[in-house]
């Protein structure tokens, strides 16, 4: 169990993750948590697209989208 309980049902981890958020001029808002102990870096991009958006009449083009840049980024 990593987190130890306390009186009033909170919880205490060893180690509380931090995280830092800068928004650009542009509205990209990049996202930080810090992994010291992990000698890599990952990243996510995320776009406000998909089904949900699709137009009218062309249902399914995200998804056929989403299947290219797959397929062309493996």
């Amino acid at each position: 169990r990593l987190g130890v309980g306390l009186e009033g049902g909170a919880i205490l981890t060893p180690m509380q993750p931090v995280i830092h958020t800068h928004t650009f001029g542009n509205g990209l808002t990049l996202v930080v948590q810090e992994m010291p102990w992990l000698p890599s870096a990952s990243f996510d991009l995320l776009l406000p697209f998909g089904a949900a958006t699709d137009p009218e009449g062309a249902s399914g083009s995200a998804t056929v989208l989403a299947e290219w840049l797959y397929r062309g980024a493996g």
